[in-house]
C-alpha cells in the first residue's frame, strides 16, 4: 500500500499548472536521488549552502545564487537584504524597520498571493499605477527616500517593461527584483533578467517547472544582494531562521538545476508540439468543442457550455471526480491543459476522458 492510499488521498493528473496547492511538480529522478544521498550523512549547513549557491551561479552564468525556502521565502529574504543589507544590528532589528528604507513598489494591476512575503521582514507595499497598468511617471512618483526596492513580475498587459523599470529605478539608486517563479524554464531566463535587462536579483521557484524540491526557491543575481540574503537566512538569528532549507533540499535543487541546464530544450518543444497535436486530433469531431489552440506548453479548449448544460465549475468537478481524476481550470467556457505538468502516458489518458465528456 502506497502512502497516499494509506492516508486515503486520491492522486490526480495535474493539467492546471505548477501550483503549490497541487503539489508544485513531480521532481526529476536525479533530484530525488540527490536528496536521498544527502540524507545519509551529516555536513556543515553553512558550507553546503555556500557551495550549492556557487555551483548554481556558475551553472546559470550569474554572479551569485542563494537557495531559499520557496520563492516566497526568497522574496522575503531579498526584501530584507535591500532594507538591512549585511549590517548585524539591522538584521536582528527586523521586522522593525526604524531608520531603514522600507518601501517596496509593485504594480497595482499585478498584486499576487505571494506579495505578503514583502511584508514579512517589515516592508510596506507601495502600489504604482492602477488596475489597468502603470506608466513611467507613475513609477517615478512612487520613488522617494524610503524606497528600498521595486518588485515586478514578467510583464503582461500594460505593466511597465522591466528594462524601463530598471532604467528609472537605477537612476534613483533603487534595486529591482523580479519574481520569476513561473518564468524558468526556459533556462536562458536565468541570465536574461540579470545580464540583459540589468535586474539586481530574480527570485525563482525550485518546485515549479525547475522540478526540484517543492520547498526550495532561488535568489540569483548581484553578489551583494545574494550575500545579504545569506546573512538574513537560516540558520542565522535573523528573519530567515523560520525559513529552513535542509541539506536534502539543497542537494535536490542543485541536481534539478544541473539537469535542466543540460537538457535539450528543442527536444522538449518537439514533444510539447506532438502532445498539442494529439489533443487537437483527439477532440475532433465534437459538437461541443469550438476551438483548440496552443500557446507554448498550454492547450486552450473552448467549449459550448450552454449546449452541454454545465457551468465552468461543474465541468471542473466532472473532470476531478472522473477516472482518471484530472485537475484543470475553466473560465468562460475555456479550459486549459498544461502539457508541462503531464507525466509520460498521461496525455492519452486525458484525451480519453475528454472524449467521454465532449465528443459525440
Amino acid at each position: 500500500m502506497g502512502v497516499y492510499e494509506e492516508l486515503g488521498i486520491r492522486p490526480f493528473i495535474n493539467a492546471a499548472d505548477h501550483y503549490t496547492r497541487y503539489g508544485g511538480s513531480i521532481m526529476w529522478p536525479c533530484a530525488v536521488e540527490a536528496m536521498v544521498e544527502a540524507s545519509r550523512q551529516y555536513v556543515n549547513l553553512f558550507e553546503m549552502q555556500t557551495r550549492v549557491g556557487e555551483a548554481i551561479a556558475e551553472l546559470t552564468g550569474n554572479e551569485a545564487a542563494y537557495v531559499s525556502c520557496g520563492a516566497a521565502g526568497g522574496i522575503a529574504l531579498a526584501v530584507a537584504a535591500c532594507m538591512a543589507g549585511t549590517d548585524p544590528e539591522r538584521i536582528v532589528q527586523l521586522p522593525d524597520t526604524t531608520g531603514m528604507k522600507n518601501e517596496v513598489i509593485v504594480h497595482r494591476c499585478a498584486r499576487f498571493y505571494e506579495d505578503i512575503a514583502i511584508q514579512v521582514p517589515g516592508a510596506t507595499i507601495v502600489e504604482m499605477g492602477d488596475e489597468r497598468g502603470a506608466t513611467v511617471p507613475q513609477l517615478a512618483a512612487c520613488i522617494n527616500e524610503r524606497t528600498a526596492a521595486v518588485l515586478t513580475l514578467s510583464p503582461w498587459g500594460r505593466m511597465l517593461p522591466i528594462d524601463r523599470i530598471v532604467h528609472i529605478a537605477h537612476g534613483h539608486g533603487v534595486p529591482v527584483l523580479v519574481d520569476a517563479a513561473f518564468s524558468i524554464p526556459p533556462k536562458a531566463n536565468f541570465r536574461y533578467f540579470t545580464r540583459e535587462l540589468g535586474v539586481d536579483a530574480i527570485i525563482a521557484s525550485g518546485g515549479k517547472a525547475i522540478r526540484g524540491p517543492q520547498t526550495t526557491g532561488l535568489v540569483i543575481g548581484r553578489k551583494s544582494i545574494v550575500e545579504a540574503c545569506a546573512a538574513h537566512g537560516n540558520p542565522n538569528r535573523a528573519i530567515g531562521r523560520t525559513m529552513k532549507v535542509g541539506k536534502e533540499e539543497l542537494a535536490g535543487i542543485y541536481a534539478a538545476v544541473k539537469y535542466i541546464m543540460e537538457r535539450d530544450e528543442d527536444a522538449v518543444r518537439r514533444e510539447v508540439n506532438r502532445m498539442g497535436l494529439d489533443i487537437r486530433k483527439g477532440l475532433s469531431p465534437s459538437s461541443l468543442v469550438k476551438s483548440v489552440k496552443r500557446s507554448g506548453d498550454v492547450v486552450s479548449v473552448d467549449i459550448d457550455l450552454a449546449r452541454a448544460g454545465w457551468s465552468d465549475q461543474e465541468f471542473e468537478r466532472l473532470l476531478l471526480a472522473g477516472e482518471p481524476s484530472i485537475v484543470t481550470w475553466c473560465r468562460n467556457g475555456s479550459f486549459r491543459v498544461k502539457l508541462g505538468t503531464l507525466q509520460p502516458g498521461e496525455v492519452d489518458r486525458v484525451i480519453r476522458r475528454l472524449r467521454e465528456l465532449l465528443c459525440d
